[in-house]
């Protein structure tokens, strides 16, 4: 479970590192519904992989 928890924060985290480079590097400032709908699917992606790798005899 914890792999899980683990994932879903790296991919919230990850969503919001593109938003700040987009914002910084690209000068393009995300929709607020794009970048809800972004950390939405990284963080379901996080999660998702962390299950993956969560031993089944957990």
């Amino acid at each position: 479970m914890s792999n899980v928890v683990a994932g879903g924060s790296l991919g919230g985290a990850l969503s919001v590192l593109i938003t700040w480079a987009s914002k910084l590097f690209f000068h393009y400032d995300m929709e607020s519904e794009v970048a809800s709908a972004m950390s939405v699917m990284l963080i379901a992606i996080g999660g998702w992989i962390g299950k993956l790798t969560t031993p089944a005899s957990q």
